[in-house]
């Protein structure tokens, strides 16, 4: 389902999606329902087993959503992710061209890359062909690799990490890149805004889209304004606003 992803973004149209850190499948039937394209299991940051990160996939699949995965920090998380299913990997805390020709090779099979191969994986029983080089030649071309700038170093390596072939979204983490510029306070800071909008304006020339989360609907449009055409808000983030606006609305507390 990835080429979806591709297509909508090739065609100049962003796609949304979700952060989702905890194990509950009735959340992509939610995301679905909501006009979402796509739900972002969020391994880095979040807490799931394989088998809760598989289930989470196929309840994805069933409605069909699309399904990325923000793998860890183990080098095998990438070839797990896209072996039970997912359309791509979201690759935290990149910080040069080497950094991000070694994920790239581990999300394509040969000779793009490196990653091993398994005809008995979920990937390949539900492809639609049973070829074997068709489906090594359409997983290579569907898959959706994304890396995340969220350092000084990614930032100041910008240019060369977009230049590997197989990347396909240039995400901007506005607030580790921020922490790790020197300020804490997190994007707001003027200078930020400057290092973003250049950040921008360079994916834009490279021609890879940039990807960004949005908590509200004015940080979308300000998010897509800039160019952005991968965006992502967070579940825990829908959580909270949600319990605040209905307490507030029963004025219990």
């Amino acid at each position: 389902m990835s080429e979806r992803l591709k297509a909508k973004m090739k065609s100049g149209q962003p796609v949304t999606g979700c952060f989702v850190n905890f194990s509950a499948p009735i959340v992509a039937e939610m995301l679905k329902d909501a006009g979402f394209d796509f739900m972002l299991l969020d391994q880095e940051h979040g807490c799931f087993s394989q088998s809760d990160m598989e289930n989470m996939v196929r309840a994805a699949d069933t409605v069909g959503l699309d399904i990325i995965v923000r793998v860890d920090y183990d080098p095998s998380s990438i070839q797990k992710a896209l072996d039970m299913g997912a359309a791509g990997v979201q690759i935290p805390m990149v910080r040069t061209k080497e950094d991000v020709e070694q994920a790239v090779s581990r999300a394509k099979y040969p000779p793009n890359g490196s990653r091993g191969v398994d005809f008995y994986s979920r990937a390949y029983r539900l492809q639609n062909t049973k070829n074997a080089a068709d489906y090594l030649e359409k997983q290579n071309g569907d898959t959706i690799v994304i890396v995340q700038i969220e350092t000084a170093e990614a930032a100041q390596n910008f240019d060369e990490i977009l230049s590997v072939p197989g990347v396909d979204v240039a995400f901007l983490g506005a607030l580790d890149l921020s922490v790790s510029m020197g300020y804490p306070e997190g994007a707001k800071n003027p200078h930020m805004q400057a290092v973003l909008d250049d950040l921008y304006l360079r994916a834009e020339k490279m021609k890879v889209p940039a990807g960004m989360v949005f908590l509200n609907p004015l940080m979308f449009k300000n998010a897509s304004g800039r160019g952005a055409k991968f965006l992502v808000t967070t579940v825990m983030r829908a959580l909270s606003t949600g319990f605040e606006q209905i307490l507030g609305t029963a004025d219990c507390r």
